[in-house]
């Protein structure tokens, strides 16, 4: 696979990693999100380096 073919899937891929995600936090959590998405702690690697590391 290519750099621009794993960056497509990548892009592609992001938006919907990110809902599962917060579906499953909430899940976690037993309620929505109390304070706005970004307000926390920063996380130490994006959503595309998570990826990468799995």
């Amino acid at each position: 696979m290519t750099r621009q073919q794993f960056s497509e899937l990548i892009d592609t891929l992001m938006p919907t990693l990110k809902v599962q995600r917060e579906r499953v936090f909430g899940t976690h959590r037993g309620h929505e999100r109390l304070v706005a998405f970004g307000a926390s702690a920063k996380t130490r690697l994006t959503a595309a380096d998570w990826i990468l590391a799995t």
